[in-house]
């Protein structure tokens, strides 16, 4: 098996049937400028069991808990992170 390629996604869809979660990962290089009409393709769709989709939860919350132990607490609203012009 060849290793898959990295990329990258700043938002996902998540939709679940009673068999399995879906995982719809997008790049919007406009997260939040300006509204454009453009569709932004999808990167990767990730498709899983409800079962492993509960130990990936568990995995995410463990890692993001030691993240923000480790650097702070994470601004989930991508508008905190801009950065605001300084004073010289």
């Amino acid at each position: 098996m060849e290793p898959a390629a990295p990329t990258h996604c700043n938002f996902c869809r998540v939709t679940a049937t009673p068999e399995e979660v879906i995982l719809d990962c997008f790049y919007n290089p406009n997260l939040f400028g300006a509204i454009v009409n453009e569709r932004v393709p999808m990167q990767a769709r990730i498709v899983m069991s409800p079962e492993a989709a509960k130990r990936t939860l568990a995995m995410l919350s463990d890692t993001l808990r030691q993240f923000e132990e480790r650097f702070g607490a994470i601004k989930a609203d991508p508008r905190e992170k801009v950065l605001q012009p300084t004073l010289s």
